[in-house]
C-alpha cells in the first residue's frame, strides 16, 4: 500500500531509480493522490442527496423525509440551518427497498 512506504524506503527508491531516468517520488505522489480521491469517491457513493434518494427509490421527498423521522433510513443534515442538504444513506435506503418488495408467488404475496 503507498501509505505504508517510509520516507527513507522512498528515498533509497528515488537514489536507485534516479540514474534511469524515473522520479519515483513524482510517481509516489500522483499514487497517494489516485488513492485519495478514490476513497473521497468510495465514501461520496455512500450518501445521496434527497433528490438522488428519491430519483432512486422512485418516491416523493416526503416519503424519504418520513422513512427518515420513522427511522427506517440513515439520513443526515449537512447543517443546523432549515435549508441545510440532506443525506441519505445509500445502503439503509437499499435495505429498506428490498425489505417492502414482494415478488408475486412468494407467501407473503397472498
Amino acid at each position: 500500500m503507498v501509505s505504508q512506504i517510509t520516507d527513507d524506503a522512498a528515498k533509497t527508491v528515488q537514489y536507485i531509480l534516479s540514474p534511469f531516468g524515473v522520479n519515483f517520488q513524482e510517481m509516489l505522489k500522483t499514487c497517494q493522490q489516485s488513492a485519495k480521491s478514490s476513497d473521497e469517491q468510495e465514501e461520496k457513493e455512500k450518501w445521496l442527496k434527497l433528490s438522488e434518494a428519491t430519483a432512486f427509490a422512485k418516491v416523493s421527498k416526503w416519503t424519504i423525509m418520513r422513512w427518515a423521522r420513522a427511522n427506517k433510513i440513515t439520513a443526515i443534515k449537512t447543517s443546523k440551518s432549515q435549508t441545510g442538504r440532506i443525506l441519505v444513506s445509500k445502503e439503509s435506503l437499499d435495505a429498506l427497498l428490498k425489505s417492502l418488495t414482494i415478488f408475486p408467488g412468494t407467501p407473503e404475496a397472498k
